[in-house]
């Protein structure tokens, strides 16, 4: 039996860090992307919403590309593979873009 490891999201991007190298010179964009939900709680009737943050990390051409088209709350859909890293000794789990595609952010108003 075989194993797939692909995600996709599609949200607003929540935080963007700068283009950087990694220590072998590839480059490589971090940040993250945020998806609200919103419901109707069974039990009280109210309309409640939910946020899921996301890490996402790019690298080579995808991440220069990122770097020059995404800001702060641009509508995106993304397709990776979930990896595991490690921060200050913490496991967690990020997200490496593969693909992206940009969507017109719709507001009812």
């Amino acid at each position: 039996m075989g194993y797939l490891n692909r995600v996709t999201f599609m949200g607003n991007v929540g935080s963007h860090s700068e283009l950087r190298k990694t220590n072998t010179g590839v480059n490589v964009i971090n940040f993250s992307l945020v998806m609200n939900e919103s419901f109707t709680d069974n039990h009280t009737k109210e309309r409640k919403v939910t946020t899921t943050w996301i890490d996402c990390a790019a690298f080579g051409v995808l991440a220069i590309d990122l770097n020059r088209l995404i800001s702060k709350g641009v509508n995106i859909y993304i397709e990776g593979k979930l990896r595991t890293a490690e921060k200050n000794g913490v496991e967690y789990k990020k997200v490496v873009v593969e693909n992206f595609q940009f969507f017109k952010s719709t507001k009812a108003g």
